[in-house]
């Protein structure tokens, strides 16, 4: 490496440091997500490019997925080392990567030979006996992420390493394609610069493993001819198996992908009420809507207590995407690991018995009420179902196809990272009997 590349690695993994630790302190002290918190020092400061940005992010999503480890070695504040360690544990090396070695006293020839080693521990453990720290260490990977969360998974979860190793690889962007022309729109992706791969038993659903571009800026986007939807997020909305004609309500609709799932598979016939508490989340679901010309879908706001007034008894379909502990996504944002509680788990829990217990009356005798989050604990899903049905005997779980495999569940489903290289996620479909009381 030349002097001058040396300096120009050395000066831009001083700048990403002093990023990962003012984005660290905003999540540990204040609370903020480090998606946004990232973004917003981007927007603040105009010396952060587009390379920049994509590498700055990179680090710093590093340094949360293997935080666990950090912290147990004493080094997530030795910004330089823990940086380094975190890389090596990925496998990965570069000029920035290199500074950051050197800094914390290993040489690039002994940090080039260490990220040899076969497998993320012993690349982290040598890095850190490198540079004389931790030089009794043995790490674990349960210990990537809260003792107390382990134990809110289902025990099935629980036997092995599988989970914890699977949630520190970074996960692909998927999209739903919202046209029957699946292959004309890869063709056209491709052509814009972006390689997307069916599913291969989900064709609309479709993998892009290296979006270096922006995909809103793509004709194709504009178009409204796909939407980016994670895969585990398009299993929620399929096992829906809403029909033309029919009236659903999206309780908790948000930005609204699985509105717009539900609208396409209901092929722009039929009517969608999309609610949620914030008004302010409704507008982003107007302009996709607007976008892929779907005429069938009206936004409201709604407190998630008493019903809408009119709405008793009154939709065929009733999805209810409740907020939860997004333990689901920890792949994507592993910082949420660390900034979410088990006493906030709890209280989310409680206000997810609530929304049940509130739209279900909504649901017409006959209809279908689906339950679903993107958590991993078993007491946001299954604890949730099974209180629920206890109460309520006029609904019961009703089997439904899971897509990756052909199998027919039971009625629940769990979608996890290997299910196809996606997020998790938790689905319930329950329908109700014809007479209730």
């Amino acid at each position: 490496m030349s002097t001058t590349q040396d300096g120009i690695s050395g000066a831009r993994a001083r700048f990403c440091a002093l990023f990962v630790r003012e984005v660290a302190e905003a999540v540990f002290s204040r609370g903020e997500a480090a998606d946004n918190a990232a973004a917003f020092r981007f927007k603040r400061d105009h010396r952060i490019g587009s390379r920049d940005r994509r590498f700055f992010s990179n680090a710093l999503f590093a340094y949360f997925r293997w935080y666990g480890w950090l912290a147990k070695a004493g080094v997530a504040q030795k910004m330089d080392l823990a940086l380094a360690a975190s890389f090596a544990a990925e496998g990965e090396s570069s000029g920035p990567v290199a500074a950051w070695a050197k800094n914390a006293g290993i040489p690039e020839n002994v940090f080039d030979g260490l990220l040899k080693l076969p497998s993320a521990a012993e690349r982290f453990e040598a890095v850190l006996k490198a540079a004389e720290e931790g030089m009794n260490l043995t790490v674990s990977p349960w210990e990537l992420i809260p003792e107390w969360a382990k134990e809110l998974l289902p025990q099935e979860l629980r036997r092995n390493e599988r989970l914890p190793l699977a949630l520190q690889k970074r996960p692909p962007m998927w999209l739903r394609a919202q046209t029957a022309r699946v292959t004309e729109l890869v063709c056209d992706l491709m052509k814009s610069g972006f390689a997307a791969e069916p599913h291969g038993t989900v064709p609309h659903a479709l993998k892009v493993t290296d979006a270096r571009g922006s995909l809103y800026s793509t004709p194709e986007f504009q178009k409204g001819l796909f939407e980016i939807q994670d895969f585990s997020s398009q299993c929620i909305g399929m096992a829906c198996m809403a029909h033309p004609g029919e009236r659903w309500w999206d309780v908790c609709a948000g930005g609204g992908g699985k509105t717009l799932q539900l609208a396409s598979m209901m092929e722009r016939r039929g009517t969608i009420l999309a609610t949620d508490i914030r008004a302010c989340k409704l507008e982003d679901l107007k302009r996709r809507a607007a976008r892929a010309a779907y005429p069938n879908i009206r936004c409201a706001e709604w407190n998630g207590e008493s019903l809408p007034r009119g709405k008793t008894g009154d939709f065929d379909g009733v999805l209810i995407d409740a907020p939860c502990s997004s333990s689901g996504r920890w792949r994507r944002n592993p910082d949420g690991r660390w900034s979410i509680s088990a006493e906030r788990v709890e209280e989310l829990a409680k206000i997810q018995s609530g929304l049940l217990e509130s739209a279900c009356r909504a649901v017409k005798p006959g209809g279908v009420l689906v339950y679903a989050t993107c958590s991993l604990f078993e007491c946001e899903d299954e604890e949730i179902i099974r209180n629920f049905l206890n109460k309520h005997h006029e609904y019961k779980l009703e089997p439904f196809p899971d897509h990756v495999t052909g199998v027919m569940t039971d009625g629940m489903l769990r979608t996890l990272p290997w299910s196809a290289d996606c997020d998790a996620s938790f689905v319930a479909r329950m329908r109700s009997i014809s007479t209730k009381g």
